[in-house]
């Protein structure tokens, strides 16, 4: 969650991309953890009401789809409005932990861009109960943001920064592959794409170990 740690981050992020010039070229690592390691709120949103608001998005069962939307637009960094504070050239290293590699998804996107609206968030916050239990600040900027008040998300790419992916599931995993044949396993990747709730996820995992012990 969010703290005054990450309220600290993204301002001097955010001072440092600002001092650079037309002619300078900066590389960002980006990774999953940073919707949380770097975070500005919209005025007068608070850190701490954006940290409840993760706090019941996490519980409230949302996919990360879902949770990036909301998160989006309440915070002034994510969904590609960090790319808005510099006109230097970028190259943002990214290791993913989001299923599909959406990069309008890790770490929220803060130099790509978004397709979702204020509407968006409205729906999913609407979907999972939680109108009565956000703090009023979030609920009147996300009505702003329907209104037309407060702009939206960037909907294209920038020019002038560009993504290379560095490290994915699908890595990871074929390179536990090749470790465990050299050990002399037998080895298969099934799936890079597996996602739902954790527990009946693990139903699916375990019967398919079940099923090869069982075949020998």
């Amino acid at each position: 969650l969010p703290d005054m740690r990450s309220l600290r981050a993204a301002r001097r992020i955010k001072e440092i991309l600002r001092k650079l010039s037309e002619e300078d070229f900066f590389i960002f690592l980006l990774s999953g953890g940073a919707s949380a390691l770097m975070e500005e709120p919209v005025e007068p949103i608070s850190i701490g009401e954006v940290a409840l608001l993760n706090q019941l998005l996490l519980k409230s069962g949302a996919d990360i789809h879902e949770i990036n939307c909301v998160r989006k637009h309440v915070s002034s960094i994510k969904g590609g409005k960090l790319a808005r504070a510099t006109r230097a050239r970028g190259l943002v290293l990214v290791i993913s932990d989001v299923v599909g590699d959406d990069l309008e998804v890790i770490g929220s996107g803060p130099f790509y861009c978004d397709r979702t609206t204020f509407k968006d968030a409205y729906e999913v916050i609407k979907k999972y109960g939680l109108l009565e239990k956000i703090p009023d600040t979030i609920r009147k900027v996300i009505q702003q943001g329907i209104e037309g008040k407060i702009p939206e998300t960037p909907k294209s790419p920038p020019d002038n920064v560009k993504h290379l992916i560095i490290g994915n599931n699908l890595r990871a995993l074929r390179e536990a592959k090749l470790q465990a044949e050299k050990f002399g396993f037998r080895s298969v990747i099934l799936t890079s794409m597996l996602e739902g709730e954790a527990k009946e996820v693990a139903k699916l995992v375990v019967s398919i170990a079940r099923e090869v012990k069982a075949s020998g």
